[in-house]
């Protein structure tokens, strides 16, 4: 019974959002816009990055943060 007024409650949401929702690929709005281009840059850490990096590793974050 929960689960049927749940899938109920669901559908009438996605009733109510159809209308604002607006889901179109790049290829359906323009055409000639270039292949998209992914670069992932890796910066370097700070100190204070690398000490937590670090903790979180060696799981001693507790101990660093002061927590109990």
């Amino acid at each position: 019974i929960k689960s049927q007024k749940d899938n109920q409650v669901l559908t009438k949401l996605h009733e109510i959002l159809r209308p604002f929702v607006l889901r179109r690929l790049k290829i359906h709005v323009l055409d000639k816009l270039p292949d998209k281009r992914e670069i992932v840059l890796y910066p370097a850490m700070t100190e204070m990055q690398k000490v937590y990096y670090k903790c979180i590793v060696e799981k001693k974050s507790k101990e660093v943060l002061g927590i109990k």
